[in-house]
């Protein structure tokens, strides 16, 4: 263990010799995506990752500093100014030949959700696929990409499909859309969580239900480090640090507390014609 932090640190200070601070950590996250990462102006950045990173930090001597970073940019930004990400980032084949891959967090697929007062509209996933139905994601992420394939694969064939720029104000439209159902595909974690909230206006109804068989989509969530020997490095010790707080239960600890608050909402509204959504 001491060999390691030692190998690290000195990969850190040779890649950092430019002038950067070795000590200093930027790390991008979306700030979008209760429970893992949320980002307020009053509260700062919260959730899951920035808890864990800044536990890690601790640990190690470093200063985090977190980067609001929108999902469409997350490569971009994580190849000129982070050296890490993190905050509901899914393991995709693109990113794992881009990017440095930790140890994987959790577990999870896309499911479909939808707003309470169209619950009994949507029983099985054929019931989406029908005239009237809309279909919204943000745009950059995963769940851009899913709903892509469910149409490309013919999965989808009648429902309309809008593409919007952030994750909230999706959810804006799911609670304020109300001339026909939407329909968002997203990951189960944000879609229990989201349903899961006192007077949450969402269903978790989809996140039982059986989906087409797509298994490049059902993965896990990941943080990723920047493909270089000060990424790598990084990586490493943190590959560590989870190990030991998932083995000693401060993993679980942290991510109770995470999954059980309650986040503000953002003042966004939905960016769609609200007459013809």
């Amino acid at each position: 263990m001491i060999f390691l932090r030692v190998w690290c640190a000195l990969q850190l200070l040779d890649a950092f010799a430019a002038g950067d601070s070795p000590s200093s950590i930027k790390v991008c996250t979306a700030g979008d995506y209760p429970p893992l990462t949320h980002f307020s102006k009053k509260g700062g950045f919260e959730g899951l990752a920035p808890e864990v990173l800044q536990h890690f930090a601790a640990s190690h001597n470093y200063t985090i500093n977190f980067v609001l970073t929108p999902w469409a940019d997350l490569a971009a930004f994580l190849k000129t100014k982070c050296l890490l990400a993190a905050g509901g980032i899914t393991w995709t084949r693109d990113r794992a030949e881009e990017f440095l891959v930790s140890a994987p967090l959790e577990a999870d697929r896309k499911v479909p959700l939808f707003a309470s007062r169209n619950a009994h509209h949507f029983n099985r996933f054929k019931d989406i696929n029908q005239e009237g139905i809309s279909i919204i994601e943000n745009h950059g992420g995963t769940n851009e990409r899913y709903a892509h394939k469910l149409f490309e694969k013919g999965f989808l064939t009648k429902p309309s499909l809008n593409i919007i720029p952030t994750n909230q104000e999706a959810y804006a439209c799911l609670r304020e859309c109300r001339a026909h159902p939407l329909v968002m595909f997203t990951d189960g974690i944000e879609a229990e969580f989201h349903a899961g909230q006192s007077g949450s206006s969402l269903s978790d109804k989809g996140v039982r239900m059986a989906l087409p068989d797509m298994p490049a989509f059902d993965s896990h969530k990941v943080y990723l480090a920047r493909n270089n020997s000060a990424g790598s490095a990084i990586l490493q010790e943190l590959n560590q640090f989870l190990l030991e707080i998932k083995r000693d239960g401060r993993y679980e600890l942290w991510k109770r507390k995470a999954f059980s608050s309650k986040f503000p909402s953002p003042p966004v509204s939905c960016p769609l014609n609200l007459g013809s959504c």
